[in-house]
């Protein structure tokens, strides 16, 4: 009997056998015949393009007479047809793409026994489980796997499997082991994360049977924050911690601690590990008489770390220190004077380390001849593990404030205000490139002559860059600006204002914080008229190359017409694209507290505002840092009563 092609992909045979009513109806009593499946193929089961498999009538008799078979529907083909049995053939590979019951009928024709029938469900090559399941909140370790309706060829390509989050694809080892595929992530999920598993027709079974296109979703556990607890002990009081996570699950924090009650400071640093939750005992970077201050810290791929501050020189005159902590060795090296001109003073220090472990320090310094401030950069190499000589980045105008970061690449961008011909200040950008082994000329990224104020860079791995500042509008108020960066032509784009330009604070302090996918996040202090504030954010969409609106993701109305707000907001964004927003706000009597709230990436909204921690005074700013797993720690100083300041910490992260 032939068979009819109904498409698609293989199938496996599920085998299910029925026994009819037999007897009466003839003149000879005869056992009412059943029918059996005889076939090597284990549990009843046959595949498409497998051998004939053999159905045999147990109890059949010659006094049985001849036997009518048929099929319904017409797919495969019966042969052999005898009073003892048939041959059922399966349909070629590719026949099947949807599951279909057939049914295969055998009937006496003497009238001896009704009909016999029994059915086969032919299902398609597809899959049969998958893990997680839908609904499962899972740990960021997971392996996602898939089963199958039956056994896969060894060897799929990696293309035929993919894992992504909303804004970028998650590399994946794909391995097939009998009807298993599993995905093993090469780089780590995140707390929260909405993640997609999309399956190609290059996944086949062990006969050749491609799969028809298949996908699935899942979710991460959403993380929670510790409780706020105190990160090291002082006798004196001390300065906010800055913090910086590496890969490796540890971060770095420093700070300014008085070390004698009359006002010498020393920078000191302490390593987190995510393991235990722990922090180790602090170190003192620079012991010594001499004041320091405003210390900073970034991390590379590898566990090293370099802290960056000024110190005071003995005569009111100070300069920028750095140390490097070798993970290799577990320690903090010696602090390196990297300020060339040492009889100048040198302040606002910004640090950043690339993949490699090569580091760049910029900071502002009063020259004292003619400009007032000047821009200098320093870069650590990593291959000859020393410092290189600073140099002067801007041109003859003043400048200061700068921010440094580097792109996967090693090359770096300094962004810094800078006074222009028309005696306010401008925005301006220069880049590091690492084949070139030098720092180009200063760009204006800031194109009107209106002032700006307060940069902030983010550096994507491609290269890409977000400067946004605060520019001083002709009607008083301020507004936030923006401006893209691309390799190639290697220009800025023309600012863009994010904020609208009302009200007589307008917006202020933005920060800028961009995704895998090349979106963006920008965070800023509004107010909105009326005595109402609020903090904000707009996100550029690389897919559109535009910026949204901007949200409210918290608003306030303070008792008294004054600003809120003790200091800029801070924002970090996994590799999910997830963000953490983090500020601080009166909430009454001077009192500062600190809040915090979540952007999820696959709905693309802000989650609600909330208290980070608790009822403490929180001295001014809030530092915050993000790891490869979406972990967040925050840290932050907490004043008493009699202005007494201890460093404070919190973590966001799987319970």
């Amino acid at each position: 009997m032939g068979h009819g092609r109904i498409g698609g992909v293989a199938a496996m045979l599920c085998i299910v056998m029925s026994l009819a009513a037999c007897g009466g109806g003839g003149s000879n009593d005869v056992p009412a015949p059943t029918l059996t499946l005889t076939s090597g193929a284990p549990n009843g089961q046959a595949v498409e393009g497998g051998a004939a498999v053999m159905i045999s009538l147990a109890g059949a008799t010659a006094a049985s007479g001849a036997m009518t078979w048929s099929l319904s529907p017409s797919i495969g083909a019966l042969s052999g047809t005898s009073t003892t049995g048939a041959l059922y053939t399966p349909p070629a590979i590719g026949e099947l793409s949807v599951p279909t019951v057939i049914t295969i009928n055998a009937t006496p024709i003497n009238g001896s026994g009704a009909a016999l029938p029994f059915t086969i469900t032919l299902v398609p090559f597809g899959v049969v489980s998958r893990s997680p399941a839908a609904g499962d909140r899972v740990d960021v370790s997971v392996q996602p796997a898939i089963q199958f309706t039956r056994a896969l060829a060894p060897a799929p390509s990696a293309s035929s499997a993919s894992l992504a989050s909303p804004v970028a694809a998650v590399p994946v080892d794909v391995a097939a082991s009998g009807a298993t595929l599993t995905l093993s992530p090469k780089s780590g999920l995140v707390w929260g994360g909405h993640y997609t598993v999309s399956l190609s027709s290059g996944i086949a079974s062990a006969v050749g049977q491609a799969l028809a296109p298949f996908a699935f979703s899942f979710d991460v556990a959403a993380p929670s924050w510790s409780t706020p607890a105190q990160l090291a002990a002082s006798t004196f009081t001390t300065g906010t911690p800055v913090v910086a996570f590496d890969a490796s699950g540890h971060a770095f924090a420093v700070w300014m601690q008085d070390t004698d009650g009359t006002g010498t400071w020393n920078i000191q640093a302490a390593r987190f590990d995510l393991a235990t939750r722990t922090w180790s005992a602090r170190v003192a970077l620079h012991a010594g008489p001499h004041a320091q201050a405003s210390p900073v810290v970034a991390t590379d791929a590898a566990g090293n770390a370099i802290a960056a501050w000024s110190e005071d020189s003995g005569n009111n005159v100070y300069n920028i220190y750095a140390s490097r902590f070798t993970a290799a060795q577990g320690s903090w090296g010696p602090a390196t004077l990297i300020q060339t001109v040492s009889d100048q003073t040198g302040a606002a220090a910004q640090v950043a380390m690339d993949s490699a472990g090569n580091g760049a320090v910029v900071w502002q310094q009063y020259t004292g001849i003619g400009v007032d401030l000047a821009v200098y950069a320093a870069r650590f190499d990593v291959s000859t593990t020393a410092w290189h000589a600073a140099i002067q980045l801007n041109g003859g105008t003043s400048a200061g404030n700068p921010q440094v970061a580097f792109d996967a690449s090693g090359n770096a961008i300094a962004l810094w205000e800078q006074t222009s011909t028309a005696a306010v200040a401008q925005i301006a950008a220069a880049r590091w490139s690492k084949s070139a082994g030098q720092w180009a000329a200063p760009q204006l990224v800031q194109t009107s002559t209106l002032q700006g104020s307060n940069p902030q860079l983010d550096v994507a791995a491609d290269g890409k860059a977000t400067a946004v500042w605060t520019q001083s509008e002709a009607n008083g108020t301020l507004t936030v600006q923006a401006s893209r960066f691309a390799t190639a032509p290697g220009a800025w784009s023309p600012p863009q204002a994010l904020s609208p330009a009302t009200g007589i604070n307008g917006g202020n302090w933005p920060q800028a914080r961009s995704d895998p996918g090349g979106n963006v996040i920008v965070l800023w202090q509004q107010y909105r008229g009326n005595n109402t504030y609020s903090i904000d954010a707009a996100r550029y969409d690389s897919t559109s190359g535009q910026w949204s609106s901007p949200v409210h993701i918290e608003t306030l109305m303070p008792a008294s017409f004054v600003n809120p707000f003790a200091s800029a907001p801070t924002l970090v964004v996994d590799a999910a694209g997830n963000a953490t927003a983090t500020w601080t706000h009166d909430v009454g009597g001077v009192v500062f507290n600190a809040f915090q709230a979540r952007f999820d990436s696959h709905l693309g909204t802000w989650g609600p505002a909330g208290p980070l921690s608790g009822s403490v005074a929180v001295a001014d700013r809030v530092y915050t840092t993000v790891d490869s797993h979406g972990d967040v720690l925050a840290a932050w100083g907490v004043r008493d009563v009699f202005n007494f300041q201890t460093p404070w910490w919190a973590l966001l992260a799987g319970q």
